[in-house]
């Protein structure tokens, strides 16, 4: 759920073009002032624990620049510039903070979201209620939005949607994170870590099944061919 500066007047008038924050913004405020904290106070050494992830970042931060270049509104394209620096910030945090115990604490609550929303898109497409949740959230949007919403669906139909409010946002995150479960049933891990990941990999599965988004299908059969391409690669070599 992303919060606007409504308060702020001269935010105001962008609207869901301006700058926003979300709650997962308190926890990586958190992580970085607690690193700090570790930095500065118990003068613990900042050493990265993997290469270099700014070479594959930087043609896409310098496309949204030139993007931000040539808009017609440089300050509604400065706002989308905050977000890029959020996903600089996170992986700046994860090459020095992240190890294996780390890494499998983000897999678990992967895992938490995926088993979520799916169960929330189940829920909605067998029964038409919508979980509290999405309520508690304030993600079931307003009478314009459900109005539209109900236009880019068929007829007799209903889709899920999760917390997301749209049922292609929801698909989207999903094919995000379901290919890491694909790839960890497949891995040589114990017989209840595999399993685990494949019931996740199939409930996410699930989950984009049911949100009737064509374009995810197709994306997520391209995602198991490719995995399995590569896993025959590995294993032949």
């Amino acid at each position: 759920r992303n919060y606007f500066f409504e308060s702020v007047a001269i935010l105001r008038e962008s609207g869901s073009y301006g700058p926003y924050w979300n709650p997962s913004d308190i926890f990586l405020a958190a992580l970085l002032a607690l690193w700090a904290y570790e930095r500065v106070a118990r003068k613990r050494a900042a050493l990265p624990l993997g290469p270099a992830v700014w070479p594959w970042l930087a043609p896409f931060v310098a496309a949204c620049l030139l993007s931000v270049l040539g808009a017609r509104r440089v300050d509604w394209g400065a706002f989308e510039m905050l977000r890029v620096a959020r996903i600089v910030l996170i992986l700046w945090y994860v090459r020095f903070n992240v190890r294996a115990a780390e890494w499998w604490a983000c897999v678990a609550g992967f895992a938490v979201a995926v088993l979520i929303q799916a169960t929330m898109g189940v829920t909605y497409v067998a029964t038409g209620t919508r979980p509290g949740l999405a309520a508690i959230l304030g993600t079931e949007g307003g009478e314009e939005f459900r109005a539209l919403l109900e236009g880019v669906t068929p007829e007799g139909y209903r889709r899920a949607e999760g917390t997301f409010g749209h049922p292609n946002v929801m698909a989207l995150y999903l094919l995000l994170v379901g290919p890491l479960f694909l790839a960890l049933a497949a891995a040589p891990l114990g017989r209840r870590a595999r399993a685990a990941c494949a019931i996740t990999a199939l409930v996410a599965l699930t989950g984009i099944a049911l949100t009737l988004s064509r374009t995810s299908w197709t994306l997520v059969l391209v995602q198991g061919v490719a995995l399995f391409l590569a896993t025959v690669i590995v294993t032949l070599n």
